[in-house]
């Protein structure tokens, strides 16, 4: 059914959120401690609050953005769609 399809599509977008916003942190964090230390030559020290929201901002975003992209298509009968192919 579509109630179906579209758990699917949210539980990926979930996915695809929690991984982009590691990816994020990781990056982040490393060019941080780099900027930080390196080149201001200050005490780094990791926040945990800031990762969070990182990781609730991308399970957001990706979930707005992938839900506008599907709607077309979970609003056109299958059959509609299987034709044009």
């Amino acid at each position: 059914t579509r109630l179906d399809i579209l758990k699917a599509y949210i539980f990926e977008f979930i996915i695809l959120g929690v991984a982009t916003g590691a990816v994020a942190i990781i990056l982040g964090s490393i060019a941080a401690y780099g900027i930080v230390v390196g080149i201001m030559e200050l005490q780094w020290t990791f926040s945990f609050q800031i990762p969070l929201l990182t990781i609730v901002a991308a399970i957001i975003l990706t979930m707005s953005i992938g839900m506008f992209s599907i709607y077309k298509a979970m609003s056109v009968r299958p059959a509609q769609v299987l034709r044009g192919v």
